[in-house]
Formats: C-alpha cells, sequence, structure tokens
C-alpha cells in the first residue's frame, strides 16, 4: 500500500500530537514509571521542528524514560540528517514505508 503526501501529512500530525502530549505531564506524572519499562516514540517528520523539539530535546529531557524507535520522513536526506544530529541508531524509513514501520517498531 502506498501512502501519499496528504496521508502522510495527517498520519504524522496525528503522531507529532500525541507526542507532544509529553510536554503537559509534569515530571510527576513519570514517578511511578519503572526504570526498566521504557516508552518507544517515532519521529514522523524530520524537519527542523521533528529534529530539535520533538527529537534531540525530547530525548534529552525524558532520557531515561524514552527511546527513539523509528524516524520516518518523505525526504530520505533529512531524516538521515535527523538521525546523526538527535544521535540516534534508531532504524529509518520513507514515508511510503509508513505503515510497515508502525508493525515492525510498535512505537
Amino acid at each position: 500500500m502506498e501512502i501519499n503526501r496528504r496521508e502522510f501529512i495527517e498520519k504524522g500530525t496525528k503522531l507529532t500530537f500525541g507526542i507532544s502530549a509529553f510536554g503537559f505531564i509534569s515530571n510527576s506524572s513519570f514517578a511511578d514509571h519503572e526504570p526498566g519499562n521504557r516508552l518507544g516514540i517515532a519521529l514522523v517528520g524530520t524537519g527542523i521542528r521533528g529534529s530539535t523539539t520533538w527529537g534531540k530535546d525530547l530525548l534529552i529531557q525524558y532520557a531515561d524514560q524514552l527511546d527513539m524507535v523509528p524516524l520516518c520522513d518523505i525526504n530520505p536526506k533529512r531524516v538521515d540528517f535527523a538521525q546523526r544530529y538527535i544521535g540516534t541508531d534508531a532504524p529509518v524509513y520513507q514515508a511510503k514505508d509508513f505503515n510497515r514501520m508502525i508493525k515492525e517498531t510498535n512505537p
């Protein structure tokens, strides 16, 4: 199944919105979070906002609780840059592989 640009942006926006909820959760909300039970997140859209706010900054702030599972973007050069910038070895997926990414990585 091929995903078009409109569907990619729609799904990416929904995923980003879900991830953005972390900004509204205080650190005390994670007080009961067990150290070995880490949350996996997917970064869909690796432009400057995605790579910084939802990528590197999020992982720095919640380094003890989150793992970057996959990265996904329509632009292969951008996603490769984001992987290096964030400092993650998370697998990289192209936009056309969005559904496969979700199945394989279960973010």
